[in-house]
């Protein structure tokens, strides 16, 4: 298995172990609670927030992985991808991560009553899970790049 192939697995990997260790967490902390006797809109609506901010993140490196790709295929002696790039491409994947997370799911209310959303009533979770895939990011950017 090629080097790019193996680290375009380890990040896809990455951002759904972080989908799962937060929901898990979430889960043993109490902020959510499944049981399916009692289905709960705004336990859908935090996993739903948790998940459309790791498919954001994930389809921002992979927009990344596939340029690059690209730029390595066409090019023989493509210029070799330095730091400033990978960091750049970090900073813009943890941009739509805070901007869907605080922006699109923030403000995400359930149709039963409810005068604030579950995020909302949590902020310090909903800034550990952005710090989370923050440094996901920056990791999966700076160390899994898709090319030498």
């Amino acid at each position: 298995m090629k080097k790019h192939t193996r680290n375009l697995l380890i990040a896809s990997v990455t951002y759904v172990a972080a989908f799962v260790v937060v929901t898990v967490l979430s889960m043993i902390a109490g902020i959510i609670y499944l049981d399916l006797n009692d289905p709960d809109v705004d336990v859908g609506i935090y996993i739903g927030s948790i998940f459309f901010t790791a498919l954001v993140s994930w389809l921002v490196y992979m927009t990344f992985y596939f340029i690059q790709r690209q730029t390595a295929k066409d090019v023989l002696k493509a210029k070799y991808l330095g730091l400033g790039p990978r960091i750049l491409g970090g900073l813009m994947a943890s941009a739509c991560a805070v901007a869907v997370l605080l922006i699109l799911c923030f403000f995400w209310i359930s149709d039963y009553g409810d005068v604030e959303s579950i995020l909302r009533t949590y902020i310090d979770v909903a800034g550990g899970i952005l710090l989370l895939f923050i440094a996901i990011n920056f990791v999966d950017f700076i160390v899994l790049k898709p090319r030498p």
